[in-house]
């Protein structure tokens, strides 16, 4: 298939008068490629951003793979009246996405209101049309299927996601960072969580910055300095200001005016539009008279956030801010949260086993009833913990669970859905201080269909989440889908049916391990899996799969 784009950047206006010469090419509609050959052009506007040229080259790029054509890119005003797809964006900077794919013969449009939403038109159009698939980051995760022939026909769908804001946070590696999982993150519809600076130049995503920011150097060495030079910033601990009281006192007002201070620099120097600031993460608060002269925790910390709130507007007039229940100042506050787009509740208290709404377990009634008193404070959104429920990395068959929650968040016109996303593809490869760590102790390969289930439930809560099933497992497991499924099937049964609960982070795997994977289930399953890696012999790829998920098991049962 050959897109030939519009983009005055990356090709000359000599190399893009080549393809509007070919034969046929602006007289009447062509197959978008036949038998390695095209004559369509792909249409990008004149002076492209980075972003619309990096939307340029994944359909180009994707389309290669597919086709084997080469690409071509020209500028829209050099364009062909025929055989044409066009890269449109409003370019305007909302917090929401918007975006339309629209055919007829001739003519492709991908459109979005912002500029990322023109590159989500670009997987939706891969996605909707080509069969593309990424089910986790890195080339092992993409799923094509080769064509020779793709005739353009009448057609067109636009989108509006529900949630405005989706975001799967990087953890557990150095910085936030993770090339080939910031890449995965728009072909799932994500629009948040890109940290690395080059990836962030190549792809729009909603330019937010949060933190544990409103706090001390962490690091020593810094923290002596000004320890030296003002104690009275540091929180009194046991009746005296301590070095390690990182959080502040937040009574103090030269404490307050370098929080500031660095919180303005910080929304500069990321260019945010949004920002989501919060205190030292699990440290002592200030015990001084004037911060403890309010008895109710979480209204202090609401009300310094308010006046930090304040003080950056008086530098930055306009900036949205959002807020995060967590720690103490999760607690409903006796005072009015006012002036955020939306506060994101921190749920690491549900049970992961669980439905939400579940009549049967009370750990999960009393998380939603704090988690929707919330809504009277401001719009809501959700700070999710799912992934972190075990240590180590386990496969989680709980994509029932994500549809549930989703389908309860929508209904909660929850603004924002975001969960903890535990990156260690990297621990693959052989270091200096050892070798790599086997697929299954992977936790995005071994949990690869939950992670994938959770994204497209936030970009879609009304997913149909066997329908998803269905279509990993026929990509992944070729002959032996069926089975595969049924396997899949049988844990997700074994989990939601758990009579105990759990909740919190890190729980080890090997307390519930009897519990969820009693011998009759282990021995099914391996039946299953078996069945499953018979059918699929011969297929390299489906069975290194399948071999991936009897090593999964392998982990749960040792």
């Amino acid at each position: 298939m050959n897109f030939i784009f519009l983009a005055a950047a990356l090709v000359s206006s000599s190399t893009c008068s080549g393809p509007s010469g070919r034969s046929g090419a602006d007289s009447e509609p062509m197959p978008l490629f036949e038998n390695g050959r095209s004559a369509w052009v792909v249409a990008v506007p004149d002076a492209p951003s980075k972003y619309m040229s990096y939307a340029a080259s994944e359909l180009a790029g994707t389309i290669e793979k597919i086709s084997g054509v080469k690409l071509s890119t020209v500028k829209a005003s050099e364009a062909p009246r025929l055989n044409v797809v066009k890269l449109v964006s409003d370019g305007r900077d909302d917090l929401y996405d918007e975006f339309s794919v629209k055919m007829k013969p001739g003519a492709i449009e991908l459109w979005g209101n912002t500029q990322r939403g023109t590159l989500f038109a670009v997987y939706a159009l891969l996605r909707e049309k080509f069969d593309a698939r990424w089910y986790w980051p890195g080339e092992s995760g993409e799923f094509l299927r080769k064509s020779s022939r793709y005739d353009v026909k009448s057609w067109q769908k636009k989108w509006r996601p529900f949630f405005d804001l989706r975001e799967m946070s990087i953890c557990s590696i150095w910085r936030h960072r993770h090339a080939d999982t910031e890449r995965w993150f728009p072909k799932v519809f994500l629009n948040c969580g890109i940290q690395t600076p080059e990836i962030r130049e190549e792809i729009d995503y909603v330019r937010r910055t949060s933190g544990h920011h409103v706090s001390l150097p962490i690091t020593m060495k810094e923290r002596e300095k000004i320890f030296a030079e003002h104690p009275e910033w540091f929180s009194l601990l046991n009746g005296q200001r301590d070095i390690k009281g990182i959080a502040g006192c937040w009574s103090n007002e030269g404490f307050y005016n370098y929080t500031v201070s660095n919180l303005v620099k910080r929304i500069r120097d990321n260019k945010a539009v949004l920002a989501n600031f919060f205190v030292a993460d699990i440290v002592p608060r200030c015990e001084c008279e004037n911060c403890t002269v309010d008895p109710d925790k979480s209204a202090r910390w609401w009300k310094f956030y308010a006046k930090l709130i304040e003080g950056i507007r008086k530098e930055i007039p306009g900036m949205r801010f959002a807020g995060l229940p967590y720690q103490e100042y999760r607690a409903i506050p006796g005072i009015k949260v006012e002036n955020l787009d939306h506060v994101d509740y921190c749920q690491y208290n549900r049970c992961y086993y669980h439905g939400l709404d579940d009549p049967g377990c009370a750990m999960n009634a009393r998380s939603m009833k704090e988690f929707r008193g919330w809504a009277a404070q401001a719009p809501l959104g959700l700070y999710g913990y799912e992934f972190d429920v075990f240590t180590p990395a386990v496969y989680l068959p709980m994509w029932r669970v994500f549809s549930d929650e989703m389908r309860i968040f929508k209904q909660m016109n929850l603004k924002r859905v975001k969960t903890e996303y535990s990156v260690n593809l990297h621990r693959l490869a052989n270091t200096k201080k050892g070798p790599g760590l086997p697929r299954q102790n992977i936790g995005q390969l071994a949990s690869r269909l939950a992670y994938y289930a959770w994204a497209m439930s936030a970009f879609d809560p009304d997913i149909d989440m066997d329908g998803l099933l269905d279509d990993f497992c026929s990509h992944v497991y070729g002959a032996g889908a069926e089975d595969m499924k049924a396997y899949h099937n049988m844990m997700a049964d074994a989990w939601g049916g758990m009579k105990t609960h759990v909740t919190y982070f890190s729980n080890p795997a090997r307390g519930a391990a009897a519990r969820f994977l009693p011998v009759e289930l282990e021995k099914a399953a391996r039946v299953r899996l078996e069945a499953a890696a018979s059918a699929a012999k011969g297929d390299a790829r489906a069975s290194s799969e399948i071999a991936l998920d009897i090593g999964c098991l392998d982990v749960w049962a040792k």
